[in-house]
């Protein structure tokens, strides 16, 4: 594959400002986007190749967390992306993979609606259950 992205979907307490940090990975670029409401996406692109079976600079994958500036404690739960995850290596399917061209090549993205009588974090726990 020739370039693509890799996106992580979380939720941050109101009024707190959201950091980030990637670990030991030159290959890739990161930046967070506010999608809407309390929904971030941690997007990090890669812009090299990367051949069937082959694994970035690092092997096993992209280390990265994200955590409020004032580092008052993170509910990761909140999370879309961390539906699933556990402790033990595991299919990420609330991770989304994209092409260059932003064709969605693995994962699930969230459904972004606007004016929903509940919050961003109410509509997961929904959509979870």
């Amino acid at each position: 594959i020739s370039g693509f992205e890799v996106r992580y979907w979380l939720s941050t307490a109101p009024g707190k400002q959201l950091g980030y940090q990637v670990y030991n990975n030159t290959q890739f670029s990161a930046d967070v986007v506010h999608e809407g409401g309390g929904l971030y996406s941690g997007r990090f692109v890669h812009a090299g190749t990367l051949a069937p079976g082959a694994k970035t600079e690092w092997g096993d994958g992209l280390e990265f967390f994200f955590y409020h500036s004032d580092w008052s404690a993170w509910n990761k739960e909140s999370d879309f992306s961390n539906t699933g995850l556990g402790a033990d290596f595991s299919e990420a399917h609330y991770i989304a993979v994209f092409d260059s061209n932003g064709n969605l090549i693995w994962g699930t993205v969230p459904i972004l609606i606007s004016n929903l009588p509940f919050s961003s974090n109410q509509l997961f726990s929904k959509l979870r259950n």
